[in-house]
């Protein structure tokens, strides 16, 4: 009976002490960071493969309990959406790479970060900074534009996608991007840029985006290039602009508090503003909307579908919504919106 007490006792000591890092051992705390955002600006969720690499840029094997181990049969670490964190033990005294590579429910890779750790005498913290993958590119007007005229300055919307998917896109931060061709360049950013498109002899409309990132290639993530191009033509000949803008297809959804439509106009659309009788409830006009404080009706890709939220009290609302082009040519569309 007292062997087994005392072999009871030593199971019992081996737990308590099996999270504590083991002999020439270090903890070492791993979170990753960043990744591409969705439409509301909120980060994708992924799930991030970590390894490590020793100084001879061999994998490092772990235990089941995560303590570096060369008989141990763990060379991957995984860390899902909803933890982006580890912790591990390395060998005290040698230096070590952290690779991960983040991806989403289909097995697509979105992310790549790598960072350098040496694991000293006293446990420590370490960010892997995760670089969003370039896939695709998008420069597009701010408001739908299908002709231009000699002089005219617009908005263009740059918006580049993660490797396959372009329903989400790169943080601007992220982005080195320099803008090129025969217009006139006022101020640019990540964004996008404002234009003056100058003269008819110059032929169309050209700008050129090209954004610096990491790139996914047959070798891995690599540094690269994605480029965008907005192309539009002048009007031809000398015309008069008569025909005003067209607005149709409004409609509320309440539970979603948002406003959608269709407005666009042969040549260029300028502006678009919503009002609840004399209350001015949204506009394209980003000036307008922060001296006024009201949000912004956006034209999602350029296209002529606009949508705002809007978060309007029960009772019932008549809307107008005016679209104004670039002569000046004005319509105003009325909707009835119940609120219950």
């Amino acid at each position: 009976m007292a062997i087994a007490l005392l072999f009871a006792l030593s199971l019992t000591a081996c737990d308590t002490t099996r999270s504590e890092p083991r002999k020439r051992h270090i903890t070492v705390g791993i979170t990753a960071v960043g990744g591409p955002l969705d439409a509301t600006g909120s980060r994708h969720p992924q799930t991030v493969l970590l390894e490590v690499r020793d100084e001879n840029d061999d994998l490092v094997n772990f235990d089941a309990e995560l303590v570096a181990d060369r008989r141990g049969s763990v060379t991957v670490i995984t860390l899902p959406p909803d933890k982006p964190s580890v912790t591990i033990q390395l060998p005290i005294g040698k230096a070590y790479v952290l690779v991960a590579r983040g991806y989403d429910t289909s097995e697509n890779q979105l992310t790549f970060g790598e960072t350098t750790v040496t694991a000293g005498a006293a446990p420590t913290a370490v960010i892997v900074q995760l670089h969003t993958l370039l896939g695709s590119g998008r420069l597009v007007p701010r408001l739908p534009i299908n002709h231009l005229v000699p002089g005219q300055t617009l908005d263009l919307i740059h918006i580049v996608s993660p490797n396959g998917r372009t329903d989400l896109h790169v943080p601007e931060h992220e982005l080195d991007v320099t803008y090129d061709g025969n217009v006139e360049v006022i101020t640019f950013s990540p964004r996008g840029a404002r234009v003056n498109v100058g003269a008819r002899q110059d032929g169309d409309a050209t700008v050129t985006a090209t954004a610096h990132g990491m790139k996914l290639t047959q070798e891995g993530a690599r540094p690269g290039v994605v480029t965008s191009t907005f192309t539009r033509p002048f009007i031809t000949g000398i015309q008069a602009d008569v025909s005003p803008p067209i607005v149709k297809g409004v409609s509320y959804d309440s539970q979603e508090s948002l406003l959608t439509g269709l407005a666009y106009d042969d040549w260029s659309l300028q502006r678009l503003e919503i009002y609840d009788g004399p209350q001015l409830l949204a506009t394209t006009d980003p000036e307008q909307a922060v001296a006024k404080g009201v949000p912004i009706a956006a034209f999602p890709e350029g296209e002529s579908t606009f949508l705002v939220r809007l978060p309007l009290p029960p009772g019932e609302h008549e809307l107008n919504i005016i679209a104004t082009d670039l002569a000046g040519n004005q319509v105003e569309h009325t909707f009835e919106a119940l609120i219950r």
